[in-house]
């Protein structure tokens, strides 16, 4: 069975942002979401409000965003997660295949928390 220190469930920026980090701090990670990352990005035709990237398009920012995961080494499971629970200092988190996979901390976008439950753990 897989460990990872970190399970980190969404796409969106935030949820790349959460992979780069725990990345930089040589944390063990699993980032669930869709390879297609944000479908909300990507259709935006101009992005103003995004730091440091004034005017930037959705696809340029989705291409930005898949070249940096790449550079990272990051991959993304798209798996989906039907269950997150604490056992001891282990979080399983179930997949709708019903694999298991174990970490230690699991982070969720605030995004994706308004349709899923909420279990977060700093690292």
């Amino acid at each position: 069975m897989e460990r990872y220190d970190i399970a980190i469930i969404g796409t969106g920026p935030a949820g790349l942002e959460a992979a780069i980090t725990a990345k930089i701090r040589n944390k063990k990670i699993i980032l669930f979401g869709n390879k297609n990352l944000s479908l909300k990005v990507e259709k935006a035709h101009t992005i103003q409000n995004y730091l440091g990237l004034p005017d930037i398009g959705g696809e340029e920012l989705k291409a930005a965003y898949e070249a940096h995961l790449k550079a990272m080494d990051i991959e993304i499971t798209e798996d989906k997660i039907n269950a997150v629970t604490r056992w001891a200092s282990i979080l399983p988190c179930r997949e709708m295949e019903q694999t298991m996979r174990h970490r230690q901390s699991f982070l969720q976008p605030e995004s994706a928390l308004q349709r899923h439950i909420r279990v977060r753990s700093s690292f």
